[in-house]
């Protein structure tokens, strides 16, 4: 699944900086998705947003896309706060499929 986060730069800013904006803003929204059960499988990229930014003074709106695939497959059961025997039951039955968070 294609994702994408947003970010601002102001408009005079050199290409330097843009690009160090760009690997701090990625960082954040890679350990975001990362949070959320996402992996990322492609190299992420950043383009000028125009529409947003034709209405700002100051800033250039970027937007920052990757490709993410979920972390776990959909057959693994991942479960948490559930009581030790129902835990136990699980862990038997779907042996490596399941994890407990």
């Amino acid at each position: 699944m294609i994702q994408r986060a947003i970010f601002t730069a102001p408009k005079e800013c050199s290409q330097e900086f843009l690009e160090l904006e760009f690997q701090r803003q990625a960082a954040k929204f890679v350990d975001y998705m990362d949070r959320q059960g996402w992996q990322l499988v492609s190299k992420l990229e950043f383009r000028l947003h125009p529409a947003m930014s034709r209405d700002d003074k100051n800033d250039n709106h970027y937007v920052i896309l990757g490709y993410f695939k979920p972390r776990f497959p959909e057959t693994e059961w991942v479960f948490e706060n559930v009581p030790e025997h129902v835990a136990q039951k699980v862990l038997k039955k779907y042996g490596k499929k399941a994890r407990r968070l």
